[in-house]
């Protein structure tokens, strides 16, 4: 909320912080993932393909890199966040209209 209204960024430095925090917990993630993939026999169980192998040689139109480890979590939880925030308001609406016809 503090992105859009910006006088209200003292009332969520903490929760600044603590988003901040477990971003950069995440990022050792990503190494390890890009280390498993050079090297394969690390770790024999690992799934052999996710989502983030296929952003990790991801090109962009306009930019000579690939995303740096920081834009590689925020996609992969923007990516997570979608599909949470999509089912929790399919559940929503589907309870508001049980209990506004509970004859369905």
């Amino acid at each position: 909320m503090d992105d859009y209204i910006p006088f209200l960024r003292p009332f969520f430095a903490n929760n600044q912080k603590k988003v901040l925090q477990v971003w950069q917990e995440q990022i050792p993630l990503v190494n390890k993932r890009r280390s498993i993939l050079k090297n394969p026999n690390l770790e024999p169980n690992v799934v052999p393909f996710s989502y983030i192998d296929s952003l990790l040689d991801l090109k962009v139109d306009g930019r000579d890199s690939v995303p740096t480890d920081p834009e590689l979590v925020t996609l992969c939880s923007e990516l997570i966040n979608g599909g949470i925030d999509t089912t929790s308001t399919v559940i929503e609406w589907a309870m508001a209209r049980i209990i506004d016809n509970p004859n369905i």
